[in-house]
């Protein structure tokens, strides 16, 4: 199963969350899409940049997802402000997939968003 499809199912759950048996580990998937994602949006080089200072800061250590999102820069080199540990967290600290509809109606527009459940 792909992970967007695991995750549309009543019974996902956050990427980040507690676990308690190996079993849990089906967001491993989702997880590394969601990282993919984060490098499309600030650019490769700024990923590579943030991840290894991250690595190198937390080699002998314990780290957790905060501390990652900290080591992305506040501002891109294109100038665009970025809050990376926002953006990050509605991914992952929320379950399922977002569905969003949106209705045309002339030159009205209403935008909705709900949980996508199969």
């Amino acid at each position: 199963m792909t992970a967007m499809f695991e995750d549309s199912f009543d019974s996902s759950h956050p990427v980040i969350a507690p676990v308690t048996s190996p079993t849990e580990f089906p967001t491993i998937k989702l997880g590394a899409a969601l990282i993919r994602m984060l490098e499309s949006v600030v650019g490769s080089d700024v990923f590579n940049k943030a991840l290894k200072n991250y690595l190198t800061k937390h080699q002998y250590g314990n780290a957790n997802s905060k501390d990652l999102w900290h080591a992305f820069p506040k501002k891109l080199p294109s100038t665009e402000e970025i809050n990376v540990e926002k953006m990050m967290e509605t991914w992952t600290l929320q379950m399922g997939l977002p569905l969003v509809t949106i209705v045309r109606d002339g030159r009205h527009v209403t935008c909705r968003q709900e949980r996508f459940v199969v």
